[in-house]
Formats: structure tokens, C-alpha cells, sequence
């Protein structure tokens, strides 16, 4: 009996060891991230490149402009020496245009199992977002926009049931010594024809009242209807009978 059992787990092992001993080799790889994203962009194109510590899958990239909905560029191919991948899209871009470009990354996570068959464990998505524009002609000229209104509870925000309110003035400036000041007439609101590019507004409360809302930015570009303008700049004031009110040269730019 002893002799039977013996011979028996001598077959058994026999069986069961290929199993135990051939099962496909397993391989580690280090977290996967991306490195640079450099955009180029021409009147009837856009071309991407990724640059990533390991190449392993191409990520997908997409471009929206204005506020589009994403569009996906084509992939024109990888370098597995330099680990860079390029894209491509052909599109007429108009000028003074202000985009984005999205890189979405699904790789195999940090250690990641992987048998020579299958991905034991699930992947995990990196993205990054990179921002772009096209030139602006120097003869295009924009509009900054906006509203004065009486701000109520002194919260810096325009809420539905606070009024507009005349009488009162703003500064815009671009960050250096050009600056503008202005008067908000009856109507409350104001527009300021400037170049595109990058602007600060300003409340400047008259005798009475002290201004709520904090230093704006506003970003003169192309929006999707065609217009160059920015908008919605609005500046809020609150009463304070202690005010004695302010004059456009106590903003510096």
C-alpha cells in the first residue's frame, strides 16, 4: 500500500509541475508619463509632439479651438529610439485664435504585471492639457466689455437680484505703463477698443461707494462666433458712507 501511494505522488508531481514551473515569464514596467508636449500651429494646420519617458502605447491627442468640441489629430508615427510621438491635423485656423490641445495617456500603472499574453492588472489614463494661440495681426482691434452693478451683500459677484449701477468708473491697463480710465454712464456698462492680448480691469469707486470685486483678467481673442472681444468683465460697488472715493492713479498697472 505504502509502495502504491508513493508511485501515485511520483505521477502526480509529474502532472502538475509543468504548470507550477512553464507558466509564461513576468515583466515590470516603469510608470509611464509624459515628458513634453509641443504644439506648432499654421494657418492650415496643427502639428503635435509628445515626448514621453517610455513609449509603449501612443496616447491619443485631440485639439479644440474656441470652445469646439475636441477634434482628433492623426497620428503620423512614433520614434521608439527617442520615445516621441507626432500628430497632425489639417484645419484652417484663423488669426488671434486661442486653443487647446489633450493628451490622454492610458498605460500600464506604476509595476504593472504583465504575462506575456495579458495585462494582469487594469491600466491607468494620465492626461495634460497644453494651451495655444495663433498670431494676431496688429491692425485686428477687439473690445473688452462689461457691467457695473450695485453689489449688495459685498460677495464680489454679480447675484440675479442686484441691480446695475451708473455713475461709476473703471481703469484697464495691460500690465505695464499703457492704461485707460473710463466712466460707466447710465446704461452701466462700458467697451474699451484694444489690440488682442491680456488686460487687467479695475473698479474705481466713486465718493460713497468702495469697489468689491478684485482685479480681473481679461483675455481679448477670437471667440467662436468670429467676435475679438472679452466679456462679462463686470465690476461690483457696495455703499459705504465712509468712502471718501478713489481716483484712477491709485492703480498702479
Amino acid at each position: 500500500m505504502r509502495i502504491k501511494i508513493v508511485r501515485y505522488l511520483a505521477v502526480l508531481a509529474l502532472a502538475i509541475s509543468p504548470f507550477v514551473f512553464s507558466h509564461p515569464a513576468l515583466a515590470y514596467v516603469s510608470p509611464v508619463s509624459i515628458n513634453s508636449i509641443d504644439v506648432t500651429t499654421t494657418s492650415t494646420g496643427i502639428t503635435v509632439v509628445v515626448g514621453m519617458n517610455v513609449l509603449f502605447i501612443p496616447p491619443q491627442v485631440t485639439y479644440s479651438v474656441g470652445g469646439s468640441a475636441p477634434t482628433e489629430l492623426y497620428l503620423v508615427g512614433c520614434d521608439e529610439g527617442t520615445n516621441v510621438c507626432t500628430y497632425s491635423a489639417s484645419v484652417s485656423l484663423l488669426d488671434c485664435v486661442v486653443g487647446e490641445v489633450n493628451v490622454q495617456n492610458e498605460q500600464p500603472g506604476a509595476m504593472t504585471r504583465i504575462t506575456a499574453s495579458q495585462i494582469i492588472e487594469p491600466p491607468n489614463t494620465q492626461s495634460a492639457s497644453v494651451p495655444f494661440s495663433t498670431a494676431c495681426s496688429s491692425t485686428l482691434l477687439g473690445s473688452i466689455r462689461g457691467t457695473a452693478f450695485e453689489d449688495l451683500n459685498g460677495n464680489g459677484k454679480w447675484d440675479s437680484n442686484e441691480p446695475t449701477l451708473g455713475g461709476v468708473w473703471y481703469k484697464i491697463t495691460d500690465g505695464g505703463s499703457w492704461f485707460v480710465c473710463g466712466y460707466v454712464g447710465n446704461d452701466s456698462t462700458y467697451g474699451v477698443p484694444v489690440q488682442p492680448g491680456a488686460y487687467y480691469v479695475m473698479p474705481v469707486a466713486p465718493k460713497g461707494y468702495r469697489p468689491t470685486t478684485p482685479r480681473l483678467t481679461a483675455i481679448v481673442t477670437r471667440q467662436a462666433d468670429g467676435q475679438i472681444i472679452s466679456l462679462n468683465n463686470n465690476i461690483g460697488f457696495i455703499k459705504d458712507a465712509s468712502s471718501p472715493g478713489q481716483s484712477c492713479d491709485q492703480y498702479h498697472p
